[in-house]
């Protein structure tokens, strides 16, 4: 055997070495580069990264806060839903009691607030059933209600004994019902 004692040509440089001190001298400015340019990307990128976090986090926030504002919106919605069905309740109940009411004056009631207290008002829908509703309570009670004279007016509602032009000129129903009951007191009245 000889002597030679000659490294096998696949044999590897050690690779815990530093590559840059391995390579020939032209390529180590080069590959200092490179790497330079690695390390600057790759800064480059966690900068970007921290970025796009930071803009995921806020537009999150954003949600959140749109999230929110969208809530607050839908309980004003319900509030104001609320509101306008009680308002629409409350008008139609008004309705109703002024239909009653003008069916109870045309009838000669003789106290309005003992008819509102026993009449169920949420029962009249219409003027029909304002006067089904107290023609009935006319045949119960009829002391609730003052006898109509011929020639002469029904006292207006609240008690009062006369009917003088100022009255009459208030209460339209009673002004119209007196022209259609007794013609010539109204023209008296009127002159």
């Amino acid at each position: 055997m000889s002597d030679d004692t000659t490294k096998p040509a696949d044999a590897q440089p050690n690779q815990t070495a530093d590559p840059v001190a391995q390579a020939p001298e032209s390529w180590r400015d080069e590959f200092k580069s490179v790497i330079a340019q690695r390390d600057q990307l790759k800064a480059k990128m966690r900068a970007i990264e921290e970025a796009q976090a930071k803009a995921d986090a806020e537009a999150m926030a954003k949600r959140g806060e749109f999230e929110q504002l969208a809530k607050q919106r839908e309980e004003e919605v319900k509030a104001l839903k609320a509101q306008l069905e009680s308002t629409t309740k409350n008008f139609e109940k008004s309705q109703r009691i002024s239909e009653l009411k003008a069916v109870a004056k045309e009838a000669g009631v003789k106290d309005i607030e003992d008819v509102l207290k026993m009449v169920n008002v949420d029962e009249i829908t219409d003027a029909k059933a304002a006067e089904a509703s107290i023609d009935a309570l006319k045949k119960a009670k009829p002391y609730l209600f003052a006898e109509k004279v011929p020639g002469i007016a029904t006292p207006p509602v609240g008690g009062k004994n006369a009917n003088t032009k100022a009255d009459l000129l208030k209460d339209p129903v009673a002004l119209s019902r007196l022209k259609r009951d007794n013609p010539g007191e109204y023209q008296r009245l009127m002159a």
